[in-house]
């Protein structure tokens, strides 16, 4: 099983956890996890936002309304500015959790004028989703 396989397998398990925690209880207080580190794809339909500089903080968003892919995750900087979307592969386990309310964020890991390639965080500090 190679790395991202495993990490998204990891966060698709979750909302799993979490739900089997008692009512108001808190999973893993203060605890912000890496789940992933990736390049963004269709970037180029976003010619005009500017390069950010690396460790940039990021803004991911949810675009379910998205035609050809519904699990679509878009990738914004500090500025609003839409620089692309995460992978359809990485998205899928990210907006299912995302959809159940667990915060996600992400910062610059690499920029190139070329590319730019980010790590996404899941933060661990709120509730557990509502049965």
């Amino acid at each position: 099983m190679d790395r991202r396989s495993f990490v998204m397998a990891g966060a698709a398990a979750l909302p799993l956890a979490a739900a089997a925690l008692p009512a108001g209880a808190t999973p893993a207080v203060g605890r912000r996890v890496r789940v992933l580190t990736t390049p963004l794809a269709n970037a180029e339909r976003f010619p005009g936002a500017p390069v950010p500089a690396m460790g940039s903080a990021l803004s991911l968003h949810r675009e379910p309304a998205r035609r050809f892919d519904p699990a679509a995750v878009v990738v914004a900087d500090a500025g609003g500015n839409r620089l692309g979307y995460l992978p359809p592969a990485s998205a899928a386990a990210l907006s299912a959790l995302m959809d159940a309310g667990m915060p996600a964020s992400a910062r610059v890991a690499a920029a190139a004028p070329g590319g730019l390639r980010v790590e996404v965080f899941m933060d661990l500090t709120g509730t557990a989703p509502a049965a």
